[in-house]
């Protein structure tokens, strides 16, 4: 099992990057605000959710009360900022 979520996060992340590559042209045309570029901007922010899963699920092993609450204050907190937004 520990495999299995292990693929599933990585093969995410290269879905994710793989689809960046073929849309390259529209980030690189992007005239948005960016720390890098729009393009490595979007590779630093997916590696970061990488990073991100892999740690819930350390602490979802270790600490199941603890990773249910992480998940569950950060759902609400971007339920409401994601109304804020609209």
């Amino acid at each position: 099992m520990n495999r299995l979520v292990m693929w599933i996060g990585i093969t995410i992340f290269l879905g994710w990057t793989a689809a960046m590559i073929v849309n390259y042209g529209i980030y690189s045309q992007d005239p948005g605000p960016a720390v890098i570029t729009p393009f490595f901007d979007g590779i630093l922010f997916m590696a970061l959710m990488l990073g991100m899963y892999f740690l819930i699920y350390y602490i979802y092993q270790t600490r199941r009360r603890l990773a249910t609450m992480i998940l569950s204050i950060t759902g609400a907190v971007v339920l409401v900022f994601a109304v804020l937004m609209w």
